[in-house]
């Protein structure tokens, strides 16, 4: 009777693992996390008009944390309203964020304009049409003859 009572406390104990297991994974459940995450994260960022500045990183259950980079305004007189961004990572176990400054961080390239190619055209001949250092750029129509894409691209 006793070895009878012991199984059916595990088998009930699994079940009811199996079940909280299956409604965490639900696509609600994540969802409300990272809602969760995002709101930790902007609140202990201390940045003025904070926002994420991307998506949730969310790393392995075996490190337990998810990161997001949030940006906005430092608050401090001293700073004159001076952009900037904190790293954010978020302890899933303890439900608590932590930030650290991180304007070192590169940007994508698709984030910065540097006038290098990948950038858009029309972003590229606009900065470069508000810098008085530079004569006026307009787009090319087309290439001049033995220039191509791809040689421009392995130069």
């Amino acid at each position: 009777m006793n070895r009878s009572k012991s199984l059916l406390t595990l088998t009930t104990a699994g079940l009811l693992v199996t079940a909280i297991t299956v409604q965490a994974s639900s696509p609600e459940a994540w969802e409300q996390h990272y809602q969760e995450v995002r709101t930790s994260c902007l609140n202990v960022s201390g940045l003025n008009n904070a926002e994420p500045a991307g998506e949730i990183v969310t790393f392995p259950d075996d490190v337990g944390y998810d990161a997001l980079l949030v940006s906005g305004n430092y608050p401090q007189p001293n700073m004159n309203n001076q952009a900037g961004q904190v790293l954010c990572l978020f302890n899933r176990q303890t439900r608590q964020a932590f930030v650290s400054e991180a304007n070192n961080l590169q940007q994508t390239v698709g984030d910065r304009l540097s006038g290098v190619p990948g950038q858009p055209i029309g972003q590229v001949i606009q900065w470069a049409n508000n810098h008085s250092f530079l004569p006026p750029l307009q787009p090319v129509e087309h290439l001049e003859e033995g220039y191509n894409r791809q040689t421009w691209q392995n130069a």
